[in-house]
């Protein structure tokens, strides 16, 4: 009589799947939420990357935008620049508004007809409103990383009495500048703190060097008044005319 197969005695027989070990989960587990977590890291890394480099490409192509008027158009640069040496304001703000008719999101242009509003010593010349509103279009134009654009914001805010405003841009004006311009930053923050606008009529970037406080002849005048006591000459002639009379008889 045979006896029934039994598949447990057998070595060949097929013992079934093996029972899932609860560590190898756990092991899977983890090993995914790494995975998932790097990427993740990885991910913001190439993000962050990715937004440097187009920021710096941004910032290079407004650098190369503001120089696109002083290269490629030279000529009504130097016109520009004649006019305003030469004191003949009315005819270089002309000049910068052709200028910008053909190019108006130049962030260089709106400076420097900003600049001209409102330093210029020319009262008919002057507009403090408007040159907000270039000075502003040109540190927009420039991502308000532009030290020179900000120094003409605080000269516009200036001529139209706003002298809080001035300090702000002005100190923000220094906070960007490399340090080509410190002094004259600094000359006109002074200027502005003691509440008076700035006059120049010349481009920061083209003549900053000169002297730009002409206000302060009053107080030079003062270390002159005291010299003006000692010489007393009616005193000493008063005195000689009675030695004279009494030497007579």
């Amino acid at each position: 009589m045979s006896m029934p197969h039994n598949f447990a005695d057998d070595p060949n027989s097929f013992p079934g799947p093996p029972a899932k070990s609860s560590n190898t989960t756990v092991i899977l587990i983890a090993i995914a939420i790494i995975g998932g977590t790097l990427m993740l890291i990885c991910g913001g890394v190439i993000f962050g990357v990715v937004m440097t480099v187009r920021q710096a490409q941004q910032d290079f192509e407004i650098v190369m935008n503001d120089q696109q008027w002083q290269t490629a158009d030279d000529v009504p640069f130097q016109d520009y620049s004649r006019f305003v040496t030469e004191g003949r304001y009315s005819e270089a703000l002309e000049s910068v508004n052709v200028a910008l008719e053909s190019n108006p999101d130049s962030a260089f242009l709106r400076n420097n007809k900003a600049w001209l509003l409102a330093t210029c010593p020319d009262d008919a010349v002057r507009d403090g409103k408007l040159a907000i509103e270039h000075a502003t279009k040109a540190c927009e134009l420039s991502n308000w990383i532009n030290a020179m654009f900000l120094d003409t914001l605080a000269a516009a805010y200036a001529e139209t009495g706003d002298f809080e405003s001035a300090v702000k841009w002005q100190k923000e004006a220094i906070r960007l500048d490399n340090g080509a311009f410190a002094q004259d930053f600094q000359k006109r923050l002074r200027l502005f703190k003691a509440g008076k606008p700035y006059r120049e009529g010349v481009p920061p970037y083209q003549d900053m060097g000169d002297e730009p406080l002409s206000d302060e002849s009053p107080v030079e005048a003062e270390f002159t008044d005291p010299a003006q006591p000692e010489a007393t000459e009616p005193t000493t002639t008063d005195e000689a005319t009675p030695q004279q009379d009494t030497e007579q008889p």
